[in-house]
């Protein structure tokens, strides 16, 4: 998975999600205050920066900066130790500070893990109760994603879906002109 695949798909998740839970609330009585209050809870700035982290940080530490003791770009924020200790945050900083802020990331997190198929990495997923992550060659990488993405439906699949989630997304963003709510608030 590359870059459209983390974030459309994360996206799209998080938009369905959000439609759910507005629509199990529509059935319950609401005051206008609470509704308002609860509205637009997702950040998709934080979510966008969730989708991306486990790729944001292995990457440059596996590959470039361990890569003769590593070699890998799946390593340390690819783990369930890494998801529990954001999702940890994430319930201190929602309970403690009232900020649902890193929820996002943390849900972020999760769907790149769920996308990356990490379970079929046992030794990576529950690193480190089962051992150290395997090593792997990373000569050639970046040449070898480019390939992917054109020859290997696995990569080319989900990355067309993740596109066409974001580009209605983005118009919608766009034609509204909330570009400046966008970065500002974090809502799409």
């Amino acid at each position: 998975m590359l870059l459209f695949a983390h974030t459309g798909i994360t996206t799209g998740v998080a938009l369905l999600t959000q439609k759910l839970i507005d629509r199990r609330k529509r059935g319950i009585q609401y005051t206008a205050k609470l509704r308002n209050q609860e509205a637009g809870v997702i950040d998709f700035r934080l979510l966008l920066l969730g989708s991306l982290l486990p790729d944001i940080i292995d990457k440059p530490v596996g590959i470039f900066f361990f890569n003769d003791e590593i070699g890998n770009g799946r390593i340390f924020s690819h783990t369930l130790l890494f998801f529990i200790v954001i999702t940890g945050i994430a319930v201190w900083l929602c309970r403690w500070k009232q900020n649902p802020g890193m929820a996002a990331v943390a849900f972020g997190v999760f769907t790149h893990l769920l996308l990356d198929s990490m379970w079929v990495y046992p030794l990576t997923l529950f690193w480190p109760l089962l051992g150290n992550f395997e090593k792997s060659d990373t000569g050639g990488w970046l040449q070898d994603i480019w390939r992917w993405l054109f020859t290997e439906p696995e990569y080319y699949i989900p990355e067309i879906i993740g596109l066409a989630i974001l580009v209605p997304v983005s118009i919608n963003v766009l034609k509204k002109r909330r570009l400046g709510v966008f970065f500002r608030d974090g809502r799409v």
